[in-house]
């Protein structure tokens, strides 16, 4: 979506779900969302947090933006080896204390997640508490009673790899 004075503008009530996009050089808004309209944006990139207007004025409007990304995680010990079958758990911080499990796999044989859709936050008009924000989120990785975790600003599609400490023993 490029070179317009707004980029996703809906003024009806209306849901759209907006996959695999890119928002460039939109002049005024990026996201102009009214009348009890919402939208979803899965890895939409390029836009820019002050061009969004999730507006009416009106205290009845349950317009809202709900952005997401995709997030995957690479397990590895500490001989850069990929840890196999790893317990990976992701919490948000939609309550601000990372107790909100978003989602939980296991690795793959290469030490990979799958991809995940994780939620960076919800920009709204008129709820309490107003916007969530998702981000950042706990990652956490277990193997074999070893475990590590990180926080991570899931604010684009991307892989985060997670250190376990896990010592392999030869015998």
């Amino acid at each position: 979506i490029a070179n317009s004075s707004v980029a996703v503008n809906i003024t009806t009530t209306a849901i759209l779900n907006l996959t695999n996009v890119s928002i460039e050089n939109s002049v005024i808004w990026d996201f102009f969302i009214v009348e009890d309209s919402s939208v979803v944006a899965l890895n939409v990139s390029g836009i820019t947090r002050s061009k969004i207007n999730i507006s009416r004025g009106d205290s009845n409007d349950l317009s809202n933006l709900t952005l997401q990304w995709f997030l995957r995680v690479y397990a590895k010990d500490a001989s850069n080896t990929a840890l196999a079958s790893a317990n990976i758990t992701v919490l948000d911080n939609s309550s601000g204390s990372y107790n909100t499990q978003a989602w939980n796999d296991t690795t793959d044989s290469t030490g990979y997640t799958g991809w995940v859709t994780t939620v960076e936050g919800i920009a709204r008009w008129n709820y309490n508490p107003g916007n969530l924000n998702y981000t950042p989120h706990n990652i956490t990785g277990n193997y074999s009673g070893y475990w590590n975790s990180t926080l991570s600003f899931v604010n684009e599609s991307k892989v985060v790899t997670l250190l376990i400490p896990y010592v392999r023993t030869y015998c």
